[in-house]
């Protein structure tokens, strides 16, 4: 499935390798080159490092995962492992949460749908895929596997409905989805509309501004000051050196550019397409969506400095962005 960023439950953002490497001692149990296919997830991590580190498992059920010690030479009882993953994603400004199960060669994902004023009623339908005959994950079998599809479901709904820190007693999607908005907006309230908090941050940029400007008078860079440095001060600074690296490669190979059209494949060139025509959709919706409408441009102090520092820390930020995060800071979930 071609994707944009990682906000997705699609295998490009959900399958992890994951690389174990012991040593001669762990070899004769895992020999070097051993290709586990079971089905893992990055909650085992943990009580697996505790196994490494010979520290008692936790007797209460505080981990969701479990130890990977029985695909590593020790011991355990592989029967009482899960044969599923279960993960749940919240993006930043998102207007769904996204949940997902991969059992056997099956992924179902479901949809929490805890926006609905600025996005409109409508609603994503849940999506089931077989890994194995659709590795691009491109046809939804859903509708076709209805008995599959609802077994997954309830699965899911089971996994989490489960632990201590369960947001519902259900599982159910639209219920954890509004917790996890309403939580991520008390959290923006916090960190970016309180004014002193506020302050803080531009002061922040403005002496890594200042900093900036006075090692390049001296012929220095902060990156060489310190490696480590958060540099650039926000993520539009890196945009020059981006068409740095791009006239370089262009003195040293003319046709470099030419190349990387070349090597796109149609699919590549067919999302560029859509993404084009779904970015000229979306502006065009959020600026007839009433919601929107009615929140206004910067005029405040607070407003400017939010802008400044949004505009900054995201490349190509413009007025329709600053109308959907202030859309979505206004929302009901």
């Amino acid at each position: 499935m071609p994707q944009v960023w990682k906000n997705a439950q699609y295998e490009p953002s959900l399958r992890v390798p994951f690389i174990v490497s012991g040593g001669s001692v762990a070899a004769r149990a895992l020999p070097r080159g051993t290709a586990v296919d079971a089905v893992t997830s990055l909650l085992d991590l943990y009580p697996s490092l505790l196994w490494m580190a010979r520290i008692p498992q936790p007797t209460q059920p505080q981990l969701s995962g479990s130890s990977l010690a029985p695909f590593l030479g020790g011991g355990g009882d592989l029967s009482r492992r899960k044969d599923y993953a279960v993960s749940q994603y919240h993006s930043n400004l998102g207007n769904t949460g996204t949940f997902c199960i991969v059992w056997r060669n099956y992924k179902y994902i479901a949809f929490g749908h805890g926006f609905r004023r600025i996005y409109g009623s409508g609603e994503y339908v849940p999506q089931l895929f077989d890994l194995e005959a659709d590795p691009g994950e491109m046809y939804n079998l859903a509708h076709e596997r209805p008995d599959l599809a609802l077994y997954l479901d309830v699965k899911l709904r089971g996994e989490l409905a489960s632990g201590f820190n369960a947001l519902s007693s259900s599982g159910d999607y639209h219920e954890i989805d509004v917790a996890v908005k309403r939580s991520q907006q008390a959290l923006y309230r916090r960190f970016y509309l309180d004014e002193a908090r506020l302050d803080i941050q531009v002061e922040r940029l403005r002496k890594c501004d200042e900093l900036k400007k006075s090692l390049a008078l001296k012929g220095a860079s902060l990156l060489a000051l310190d490696p480590e440095a958060e540099l650039p001060c926000a993520a539009n600074d890196e945009e020059p050196l981006r068409q740095r690296n791009r006239d370089e490669k262009l003195k040293a190979d003319p046709t470099w550019q030419e190349d990387q059209q070349h090597q796109r494949s149609p699919i590549d060139q067919k999302l560029e397409a859509t993404m084009e025509s779904g970015a000229a959709q979306q502006s065009e919706h959020i600026q007839s969506t009433s919601a929107v409408q009615h929140v206004p441009p910067p005029k405040t102090e607070e407003q400017a400095k939010l802008w400044r520092l949004f505009s900054r820390a995201y490349t190509g930020f413009d007025e329709i962005d600053w109308l959907k995060v202030a859309a979505w800071e206004q929302d009901v979930p």
